[in-house]
């Protein structure tokens, strides 16, 4: 169990990447607390075209959510977004700035949607074998705590624990 888990959170980890290059697009301020560069980009330059962008809206408009690169809707919050993706409906949401960083209850609710749309999956397979045991958020996240696969700051964000 250990081994399936840990590699369905490092898959949703990865996911999270997109929204790191969305929130480039769409909300890039939040990036700056992880520095000058982000994920291998340089953040200053970015805001620079954003800023851009936001003057040229017109009245009421908005960048705070909308669609990106044509496949995403996006929401902006806080320091973070969530993309769903307009056809599959896969959920990714992510908080700023850390990329190695995610909320459990966001990486559960992928995992439910993977459950239901990516059943071949070697990892999603050997996690419906066992799901039975974990049937709800709180015992999954429980599980996870409890074989210290994740550690847990206190604003909510968690990091993938590296077993070796």
């Amino acid at each position: 169990m250990n081994t399936t888990l840990t590699s369905l959170i490092a898959y949703y980890i990865q996911r999270q990447n997109l929204i790191l290059l969305a929130m480039l697009d769409v909300h890039p301020f939040p990036l700056l607390m992880g520095g000058e560069v982000v994920g291998g980009v340089h953040v200053q330059p970015i805001i620079a075209l954003y800023r851009e962008r936001e003057s040229n809206l017109a009245p009421g408009g908005t960048l705070q959510f909308g669609i990106w690169k044509r496949d995403w809707k996006y929401r902006v919050h806080g320091i973070g977004c969530q993309l769903v993706h307009v056809q599959t409906h896969e959920p990714l949401e992510w908080d700023a700035p850390d990329p190695v960083a995610f909320r459990f209850d966001w990486f559960y609710e992928h995992l439910l949607w993977r459950l239901m749309h990516e059943a071949d999956d070697p990892h999603v397979r050997q996690f419906r074998a066992i799901q039975a045991h974990y049937k709800s958020y709180a015992a999954l996240e429980s599980y996870a705590k409890s074989h210290n696969l994740m550690l847990e700051g206190q604003d909510g964000l968690c990091k993938l624990v590296e077993h070796t």
